[in-house]
């Protein structure tokens, strides 16, 4: 890629306001009122030169399409190192032994004896309460109602991540990354504008997990997805919390003899973020077959 933009500090996304799936209408509309608000001429304050010249950058990289496929890889790129995680802190537990001091041994008296009636005494009163504790033991059990057993109930079924239930898109050189932060398992699902209803590629993923669907052949597609939990693979339905899905913006692959897209989205709302997303019913989304 060539030197003449600095994408180790600057991401012109973010400069522009704009998501990194937007269209590249949508960059040139983010500009145009960026440019009314920060150009010198109708905004005096000293900070608005070095504003404007970072849009005017950010504009030059992404308004044009050819500039924007060199930046887009190395902005993703440099997306993943940012978010590598640092392993939290392993819990420390501190223990000790104490011994107990030593309990001094009563010396016995072998001059002390029990007499003859003392041992039947004692006897018969050990055989007395014995038998009592029995009685009373009876009765407790006989008296006790009898406590239903309960079955535990089954765990709720989850597929592995990266499962693919339709695919249909092989052959192509596009990619999208799908980063399922929810707290709930996600079936993503792609179909075109012209058959919205027709699942191309169908595929599961965990929550907390993410997953890459390659092989994309070039066209525009719509990004469904259903969120929920105890997945039934007989009616392709979650049985608890199914939340359906999709994207406003159209996702566009094209492959050039040296270059390919590469998309990356995020399920769950991120700070930052500018893809929309509304919500389906059940009859709205593609069926999966």
């Amino acid at each position: 890629m060539s030197n003449m933009w600095d994408i180790r500090w600057k991401d012109y996304y973010q400069i522009l306001q704009v998501h990194p799936t937007a269209r590249q209408e949508v960059i040139k509309a983010a500009y145009e009122r960026l440019a009314r608000t920060h150009h010198p001429d109708v905004n005096q304050e000293p900070s608005a030169a070095k504003r404007m010249v970072d849009i005017n950058e950010a504009f030059e990289v992404l308004g044009n399409l050819n500039n924007r496929r060199l930046y887009h890889p190395e902005w993703l790129r440099k997306r993943r190192e940012s978010n590598n995680r640092q392993a939290p802190p392993r819990t420390s537990i501190h223990h000790e032994t104490y011994e107990h001091p030593e309990t001094p041994v009563r010396p016995t008296d072998s001059k002390s004896r029990i007499p003859a009636w003392g041992k039947w005494v004692i006897g018969l009163t050990i055989i007395f309460f014995g038998v009592l504790l029995i009685i009373i033991f009876n009765s407790v059990l006989s008296s006790t109602p009898d406590i239903p057993t309960t079955t535990p109930s089954p765990a709720p079924v989850r597929l592995p991540t990266g499962t693919y239930l339709v695919k249909n898109l092989t052959g192509g050189w596009g990619e999208l990354e799908i980063d399922n932060g929810l707290d709930l398992d996600a079936v993503a699902v792609l179909s075109r504008p012209e058959e919205p209803k027709v699942s191309l590629t169908a595929v599961y993923i965990r929550a907390t997990d993410s997953h890459t669907i390659r092989g994309i052949i070039d066209g525009v597609y719509i990004l469904y997805f259903k969120i929920g939990e105890d997945w039934d693979d007989g009616s392709k339905k979650f049985m608890g919390k199914e939340v359906y899905q999709r994207f406003e913006e159209e996702f566009d692959f094209e492959t050039l003899p040296d270059q390919y897209t590469i998309w990356e989205i995020t399920l769950n709302p991120v700070v930052g973020g500018t893809a929309d997303t509304e919500s389906l019913s059940e009859d709205e989304f593609p069926v999966i077959d």
